[in-house]
């Protein structure tokens, strides 16, 4: 019996991920953004919280024109879980490669691929690895809410997870901003979230 319980837990920890995607920045052409978020994360299976995940995120997004952006995130962390003197313990890092099209002002489409490489340890021993890469798609949303606050969401998928994210950034001076926000990923009954916080630059 307590094989079959590690191996449920080896097996649904391995398709998580820590990632999540980066706030919307409004760019104009040939501006570029760089940005660092940390995230504080709740991992739970099946409603329940087995445990907490620390996440740090950076990114780089540059506006081609007017209504195409090119961007580049990686997200890293680990999650894990002792029962009965066993550790579990999930590596996870997380690359996005996308491209966001503006439909109009608030509204843009999302395309791209995500890497993910993760290594599965059980007592500091690795017993399982998953290397892939999914495309990614998705919209995300945006308004200004007050003077120097803009709201956003965004929604994104592969076919491991669906991702949604909803935050606001305060604007304080030209170039830099910060952010606060609230995420959640799903992978059919197991879920990563929490608030995370960042900063963002442009120039």
């Amino acid at each position: 019996m307590k094989k079959k319980v590690l191996a449920c837990i080896l097996g649904t920890m391995l398709i998580s991920s820590v990632g999540f995607a980066a706030p919307v920045t409004n760019l104009d052409p040939g501006q570029t953004s760089i940005g660092y978020n940390y995230s504080d994360l709740d991992f739970k299976v099946g409603g329940t919280k087995l445990d907490s995940a620390g996440a740090n995120g950076f990114y780089v997004e540059h506006a081609i024109n007017k209504d195409f952006t090119v961007g580049l995130e990686y997200n890293g962390g680990d999650v894990s879980r002792t029962s009965s003197g066993s550790t579990v313990k999930l590596e996870d890092k997380e690359t996005d490669f996308y491209v966001q099209y503006k439909v109009e002002k608030g509204v843009r489409l999302i395309l791209g691929n995500r890497s993910y490489d993760q290594t599965l340890s059980l007592n500091g021993v690795t017993v399982g690895e998953y290397d892939t890469n999914k495309v990614l798609y998705g919209v995300s949303f945006d308004t200004q809410l007050g003077k120097n606050v803009n709201g956003y969401t965004t929604l994104l998928k592969t076919s491991d997870e669906t991702e949604w994210r909803l935050g606001a950034t305060y604007q304080i001076d030209k170039q830099t901003a910060l952010d606060v926000n609230y995420k959640n990923k799903d992978y059919d009954g197991l879920e990563l979230e929490g608030f995370g916080i960042g900063i963002n630059y442009k120039f």
